[in-house]
């Protein structure tokens, strides 16, 4: 089953809504704002909400209520001093949040069959800025929409010339750091995936089916292995393993994600990713 959940259905997701998507074009642009929003509602905050107990699953240690009230306070305070920032400072706070993500996303997906080394580093790398990459490449004036949602002083449309060549070196990182059939496949369908969908689909899509999906399998292990022991060492029941494997820790990113204003008056699905991307 982890086999089938990290290969075979991450790839048959992705080329499905890929064929879709060229078949029926406007309805996936339409339905495109909708599917990242529920992805991100429906996988990214519950994993997310795992944060609080990562420390104890990693150290093998109870999570007690003190710990508790410290996390949330420091959260909390992360989260209020990303917003002022994010207020002052919207589009270097916007391109730093998509670093970060990056970052977040090529580190999880480096660690699904690698410790970190060098090779690690550099896929790490090239995945997180391939994913981050390809909408600003393939799709750049939907892309650059959704950055004026966060970030309405960034300006006029960039030229699009630095992000081909930024985007080539990336797909290299990829394909050299980890050579293999596998990784020169996957690479591939992710280049025509966001080359042939809108960005809000093709993002979506790879945060449900390449990264989520992968990394959730990949953590079964850690759930069934030893149970009696790691409840004996006081530390969290499997169910709380299932999302916060130490390969997919968000704790430093998701702090974050509490930067976005939810309040508003009524938008449309794309505007409400400005106010509540994260």
């Amino acid at each position: 089953m982890p086999v089938l959940l990290r290969q075979t259905a991450p790839w048959l997701l992705a080329l499905i809504l890929t064929f879709l998507s060229l078949l029926f074009p406007q309805p996936a642009s339409t339905l495109a704002p909708w599917f990242f929003l529920s992805s991100a509602l429906i996988l990214g905050v519950p994993h997310g909400a795992c944060d609080p107990w990562i420390p104890g699953w990693v150290l093998r240690r109870p999570t007690k209520i003190p710990f508790f009230l410290i996390f949330f306070i420091v959260y909390l305070s992360i989260s209020a001093a990303y917003l002022l920032l994010w207020r002052s400072y919207p589009l270097p706070s916007t391109l730093f949040f998509l670093a970060l993500t990056a970052w977040h996303w090529g580190t999880a997906d480096a660690s699904l069959e690698s410790s970190p080394t060098l090779s690690w580093l550099l896929f790490a790398i090239g995945r997180g800025s391939l994913v981050m990459l390809a909408p600003f490449a393939f799709h750049l004036a939907d892309t650059w929409s959704v950055i004026l949602l966060m970030a309405p002083q960034a300006g006029p449309l960039p030229a699009s010339l630095p992000f081909l060549p930024l985007l080539f070196i990336a797909t290299l990182l990829n394909l050299f750091s980890r050579p293999s059939v596998h990784q020169t496949i996957e690479t591939f369908l992710l280049l025509f995936l966001f080359y042939l969908t809108p960005p809000l689909l093709s993002v979506g899509t790879y945060f449900v089916a390449f990264h989520a999906c992968a990394t959730f399998s990949a953590s079964a292990p850690y759930e069934t292995s030893s149970p009696r022991s790691t409840q004996s060492q006081g530390g969290p029941t499997p169910s709380a393993n299932f999302s916060s494997s130490p390969f997919h820790s968000p704790l430093p990113a998701s702090p974050f994600f509490a930067g976005f204003p939810l309040s508003s008056p009524p938008l449309s699905p794309k505007a409400k990713i400005g106010s509540a991307l994260t």
